[in-house]
């Protein structure tokens, strides 16, 4: 599979297998990076 963006690597099980399992968005974004909207923030800032 072509890399979606996020990482050059394919994508691991773990994002699938949340997403199918019924976690919103915000949810899996937490789980793999913190939070989206947090680090759009500090990007923004930096």
């Amino acid at each position: 599979p072509k890399p979606a963006g996020r990482r050059s690597a394919p994508e691991p099980p773990e994002p699938a297998g949340a997403h199918a399992d019924g976690k919103s968005v915000s949810e899996l974004l937490a789980a793999f990076g913190g939070g989206d909207s947090p680090r759009r923030r500090r990007r923004r800032e930096d």
